[in-house]
């Protein structure tokens, strides 16, 4: 980018001190300050809406997200959040359509006690752009601003690049050194700019996030990556949005990208592109080290926090998820993602009035969002209250988003799965892969033939089980998907299938999580092959790879074969008392017939081992969590004839 020198640049200045007349007029501001001044990490810094000169809109919103995105990279002071500038400008009222303007942004920081205020403006001189920012400084009602950059240069390509020296401009007026600055990087570099009509696009992508218009950012930075595939923020990008998704081979694809070229991402950036990358491959302790490494140079950064824990539930660190999920919310309590996730780590602890608390807080600030719906459904699951939960999933399955619609029908499913409605599941299965399938999305297909293939195993019809499971796409390449479709193998007996799938979880890159997978899923063949002792010695060496993963019950039914019945009812126990893990294992992969069946299995152990009256209470159980089953499931009738059996007794 070329800045004008002598004459020019006095232009720029003299022009920008007519920009800072208007300011003083605006705000009545009582002097100005050129010098620096420090500031701490508990500063905030309200970015307004650029003053438009050009009349071009979209750039316009596109250079506010970019310019927010560079200064994000300082550990010196936090962006106030945009989620919680919506929401004060829309109690405000301000006249539709108007934006954060500079008296706007002037109350929001009055009324928030924000004490920095920047205001960038863009005008058109020419053929050229003039960019310029003002930085105010609140303080106790006063105002002082002080302008630290202006530029001009000759192109959007340009234009957009010199939002990193505006950004090292304002840090540095803010108190920060030279050497921090350099530290986090440049938001974007020259190597960037092969192709100025994808960076660009990437910018108007920024603003249709900012939007919450998922679909539209998704397609420009499709289009942005074709147009430069060395973008690496476009590529971070787009991981990150089919990930939110679901579409894991995709998030994987793009994830690698922006990887290859992380020498060009800056700070934050560069550790998330390597945390998804390793989540993506399921290392998840590696993931969570990146996110601690970010939240030790910005520990007063929500973003961080929530992905740091979020981390920290995939391996099954709840207590620690639930630290980081509270100092996300105590840093911004507008953040719908930081209340869900701190919901569902109270679920995995069993605290499902703290739970229920955390679900209200989100649904104040997103009623109709469909994951506070989604959470609440889970919430009556535990419950016990399915009416509910299947009323919950209706409406997010009556989406018109294709993806939620999906996400909605299977969710419904496993609902139904979980009350022993077997046959209207798989009909609402069977509606939801057909659908995926039309769509191509292969991971939304893996899980609902994998959850049909889990009730055809419950319903005895081996033949169909495997059948489902022969129709998952090959693509799929999820530890844990593969090692369920070989464990239904192995209980289909159909031990050479299952070794197929051993050897392709075996064939993954290596990670503990890799090892658990294969080891449970060896521990299902042997087990299948009437080895119940080897069996409990490869499940128990699982457990000892991760120690805080959920209950095994593949251990409960080996103990059972091998007769142990006093360790197996411990472990069928120890199933009963974690369901919402069991239920909806972070991650994904559930599968709700495994917890009601081991209430069941839990009775029959107690009544091998001649304890009648916990035998009967855990029938009782098995027959309140399962009211409204379909009508002859063996194990609904066997539990009914063991009450009745003992009320008989009773009687006599």
């Amino acid at each position: 980018m070329d800045r004008s020198p002598g004459d020019g640049r006095k232009s720029l200045l003299l022009q920008a001190a007519l920009l800072a007349a208007s300011c003083v007029f605006l705000f009545g501001i009582a002097g100005s300050n050129q010098g620096r001044r420090e500031s701490s990490p508990d500063d905030q810094l309200l970015v307004a809406d650029f003053v438009d000169g050009t009349g071009e809109n979209a750039l316009i919103q596109g250079l506010r997200q970019m310019l927010i995105l560079a200064l994000d990279q300082s550990p010196h002071f936090r962006i106030f959040p945009e989620s919680r500038s919506s929401r004060i400008m829309s109690a405000m009222r301000p006249d539709p359509g108007q934006g954060m303007t500079p008296e706007i942004a002037s109350a929001i920081c009055s009324r928030e006690r924000i004490p920095y205020l920047l205001i960038p403006s863009l005008n058109r001189l020419g053929d050229s752009y003039l960019l310029s920012a003002r930085l105010v400084r609140v303080s106790e009602g006063r105002l002082q601003q002080s302008i630290v950059d202006t530029t001009r240069v000759n192109d959007k390509a340009d234009l957009i690049l010199a939002l990193s020296d505006v950004s090292a401009a304002v840090r540095r007026a803010m108190g920060e050194s030279d050497q921090a600055i350099a530290t986090t990087g440049r938001v974007l570099e020259k190597s960037a700019v092969l192709n100025a009509e994808a960076l660009t696009l990437f910018c108007q992508a920024l603003a249709l996030g900012a939007k919450k218009s998922y679909e539209g950012e998704l397609s420009v930075l499709q289009q942005s990556v074709l147009l430069n595939p060395h973008l690496a923020l476009a590529q971070l990008k787009l991981g990150e949005l089919y990930l939110r998704a679901g579409w894991r081979e995709a998030a994987a694809a793009h994830a690698g990208l922006a990887v290859r070229d992380q020498g060009s991402l800056p700070f934050k950036e560069r550790h998330r592109a390597l945390a998804i990358a390793f989540t993506l491959r399921q290392e998840y302790n590696l993931a969570r080290e990146q996110y601690r490494l970010l939240v030790e140079r910005y520990p007063r950064d929500p973003n961080v926090q929530v992905q740091l824990a979020a981390a920290s539930a995939l391996e099954y660190d709840f207590a620690s998820a639930r630290d980081s999920f509270e100092r996300a919310v105590r840093l911004d309590d507008s953040r719908v993602d930081a209340y869900l996730g701190l919901c569902m780590a109270f679920l995995y602890e069993g605290n499902i009035e703290a739970a229920r608390k955390a679900w209200e807080a989100a649904g104040v600030l997103e009623p109709d969002d469909p994951g506070v719906l989604a959470t609440s459904g889970l919430i009556d699951i535990v419950n016990n209250d399915l009416g509910s939960a299947l009323r919950t999933f209706g409406r997010i399955a009556d989406s018109a988003s294709a993806r939620t619609n999906s996400r909605g029908l299977f969710l419904a499913a496993q609902a139904r799965i979980y009350g022993g409605r077997f046959e209207s599941a798989l009909t609402s299965l069977a509606e939801g892969v057909e659908a995926d399938v039309h769509r191509n999305d292969l991971d939304s297909v893996a899980s609902k033939r994998l959850a049909r293939a889990g009730v055809y195993l419950l319903l005895g019809d081996q033949a169909r089980a495997v059948d489902e499971c022969r129709q998952i796409p090959e693509a799929i390449r999820r530890a844990e998907d593969i090692a369920r479709i070989g464990a239904i193998y192995a209980q289909a007996r159909r031990i050479s299938e299952a070794q197929d799938q051993l050897r392709r979880v075996e064939g993954l890159p290596d990670s503990a999580w890799v090892r658990y997978q294969a080891a449970v899923l060896l521990g299902e063949i042997e087990l299948a092959s009437g080895r119940p002792q080897a069996a409990i010695q490869l499940l128990t060496r699982a457990r000892e790879i991760l120690p805080g993963c959920r209950p095994l019950e593949p251990l409960a039914r080996a103990l059972v074969q091998a007769r142990q019945y006093e360790q197996a009812e411990r472990e069928y126990r120890a199933v009963c008392q974690q369901k919402a893990v069991v239920l909806f294992p972070p991650g994904g992969g559930w599968f709700m017939g495994t917890w009601p069946n081991s209430l069941f299995e839990t009775a029959r152990c107690l009544d091998s081992l001649g304890k009648k009256e916990d035998a009967l209470q855990y029938y009782r159980n098995y027959l309140w969590v399962l009211d409204g089953a379909d009508p002859g499931l063996a194990n609904v009738l066997h539990a009914r004839e063991q009450l009745k059996k003992s009320s008989s007794r009773k009687r006599s």
